[in-house]
């Protein structure tokens, strides 16, 4: 009698592909990309560097390195208390002695904040699409302070209106000043002075058609680019006239 002899099946695995259906082919499982993966083949370098200047109180002046030949770019801002990232500003940037530069005007009060920056070149496509580049290094600048101005004083004198006065008020100049902010506190129990709170270029003003009797407290804050970024930095005095 013949025997066959049966020997014991060895398990193999093998890997097969399932064209159709529901299940996806291994090519596109292996082309979908993990969360927050940039693909080698459409990775592009960022700008090399990037500087930030505080010229003024107003604003941080950024400039950084071309990437080819694109004109947009995504800025991003963040501080030591807000370490998130936001975006300030994304499109067209401005080109000036061979690198591009961004005016950053800064929020109200931010004087002596230290702001960090991170530039990215934005790639657009044919389709509309927008891909980033790797970020720039990192730049950062603090604020300079708002100044105010100095030697605040004032004097009555006799106005060519009778029985008027005028009261005449000067400070001392601040550097990259474009003007000065002059306004009242009324003091209670006083006629306030017959002024309406304004902006001049000059280091004096005065009030005039003032009748015996009217006061306040006067003060003065430095306007930069004709901004006024922080009036809690101001001198005041108080201003008082004989009845």
């Amino acid at each position: 009698m013949h025997r066959t002899l049966i020997r014991p099946v060895r398990w193999v695995p093998t890997l097969t592909l399932i064209v159709g259906g529901a299940f996806p082919l291994l090519a596109q499982v292996l082309e979908r990309p993990p969360t927050g993966y940039r693909s080698p083949t459409i990775y592009q370098a960022g700008p090399s560097w990037v500087t930030a200047t505080a010229a003024v109180p107003t604003r941080i002046d950024l400039k950084w390195a071309p990437v080819g030949t694109t004109m947009l770019y995504r800025i991003m801002r963040s501080t030591a208390s807000n370490p998130t990232d936001s975006i300030i500003n994304e499109g067209v940037q401005d080109l000036g002695d061979k690198n591009f530069f961004y005016l950053d005007y800064l929020p109200s009060r931010s004087g002596s904040t230290t702001f960090s920056y991170k530039v990215y070149a934005v790639f657009a496509g044919t389709d509309g699409s927008r891909t980033l580049s790797a970020p720039s290094p990192t730049a950062t600048a603090t604020a300079l302070p708002v100044v105010a101005p100095k030697n605040f004083k004032w004097r009555v004198a006799v106005s060519p209106i009778m029985g008027r006065l005028q009261v005449t008020l000067d400070w001392g100049p601040v550097a990259n000043a474009t003007g000065y902010h002059v306004f009242q506190i009324t003091r209670p129990g006083t006629p306030q002075l017959p002024m309406l709170e304004t902006t001049v270029k000059q280091t004096s003003m005065v009030i005039v058609n003032v009748v015996p009797g009217q006061g306040g407290t006067v003060c003065v804050v430095t306007v930069y680019e004709g901004l006024l970024k922080d009036d809690t930095v101001r001198s005041c005095d108080l201003v008082v006239t004989a009845p």
